[in-house]
């Protein structure tokens, strides 16, 4: 906590890589909802979005259904660069 408050080491780059990755994400999300809508996409993470459950969020509560969209999207990365990690 005291490298937080005093923003030493890697604590004063967090935020910004952290801006990086959601901006990315971010990105990739209205790419995914744009090609859905023209029904262009085909992707795993398209069919939460085409799912009834996921129109229904997104039509009652767009910023939770962004940021659902942007972990999911996050932790399909993450756990990409985990498992081709492990295959090397």
């Amino acid at each position: 906590k005291v490298m937080k408050f005093l923003r030493i080491a890697w604590e004063r780059e967090l935020p910004q890589h952290l801006r990086q990755l959601q901006d990315y994400s971010d990105d990739i999300v209205k790419d995914i909802v744009s090609k859905v809508a023209t029904g262009e996409d085909n992707s795993f993470v398209g069919l939460f979005v085409k799912d009834e459950e996921g129109k229904k969020m997104r039509e009652q509560d767009p910023h939770g259904f962004k940021l659902y969209m942007r972990d999911m999207v996050l932790n399909f990365l993450i756990a990409g660069r985990d498992t081709t990690a492990q295959n090397l």
